[in-house]
């Protein structure tokens, strides 16, 4: 309330006034925009809550698959590893889970490609090293330790044909996605192929050096860029169709 003073002569007169606002309450106006922003910091905290639990559920998911991977390589190297032809069956088995883990975790892949090669050296004899022609009266040096390498003919004989995890070990390596190898390469290095049937294998980029193909039949296989030294010996090899041929 507040007093004025009269116009025609002495005293006053009381006059009343609005409330005064308080500052702390918000006005009219003022008050659905204050209720928008909440909503607007509670969306966002929401999308933030949403993005960390995807986040952390892609990471379980990873660590779950990944662990599955592991086990099935563990699972396909214990199965190759059996000998006898009782166990040929869990070797092919062995061969092809390979090849799926290859296509379903590409960074495995060039470990698997020099499985698959160890696999295939260690199931055929070794190819019989090269005389090395040394100056008159020169001394070789002394061999390293080895075991006795497996006769491997040195002229053609009869043709035959690979057994058939080793021939399904090179046939899985000659398909697969080269793009993903990471430098890896079938390595068939000093390996005794004479005589034996790989027509129609890809054998592009493969490691032949020392390799024995005496008399193998390579009909319509693929040599693009394969490796090999004075060692790799080809006498009465069958290249017709191949590609790639050096010789």
């Amino acid at each position: 309330m507040e007093w004025d003073q009269l116009p025609d002569g002495p005293g006053l007169i009381a006059r009343a006034t609005e409330p005064a606002t308080s500052a702390a309450e918000p006005t009219a106006a003022e008050a659905p925009r204050q209720q928008m922003n909440w909503s607007a910091i509670s969306s966002v905290v929401t999308t933030f809550t949403a993005l960390a639990a995807l986040v952390f559920t892609a990471q379980s998911l990873s660590a779950t698959e990944q662990g599955q991977f592991t086990d099935r390589y563990t699972k396909a190297m214990d199965q190759i590893g059996t000998l006898g032809e009782e166990h040929l069956q869990t070797r092919l088995g062995a061969v092809y889970a390979l090849e799926r883990l290859a296509r379903d975790s590409p960074p495995d892949q060039p470990t698997i490609v020099q499985v698959l090669s160890a696999f295939v050296r260690a199931n055929l004899p070794q190819a019989t090293p090269q005389a090395i022609l040394l100056p008159s009266g020169a001394l070789p040096p002394p061999p390293p330790p080895r075991p006795r390498p497996r006769p491997c003919p040195s002229v053609a004989v009869a043709p035959h044909s690979l057994t058939l995890d080793v021939q399904a070990a090179l046939t899985v390596l000659g398909r697969r996605d080269r793009s993903k190898d990471n430098g890896a390469v079938t390595d068939l290095r000093n390996t005794c192929l004479a005589s034996t049937d790989l027509s129609h294998l890809n054998l592009t980029a493969a490691n032949l050096n020392g390799a024995n193909l005496v008399g193998a039949n390579l009909m319509g296989a693929n040599l693009d860029r394969a490796q090999h030294d004075q060692h790799t010996i080809t006498k009465g090899a069958v290249p017709t169709g191949a590609t790639g041929v050096w010789w």
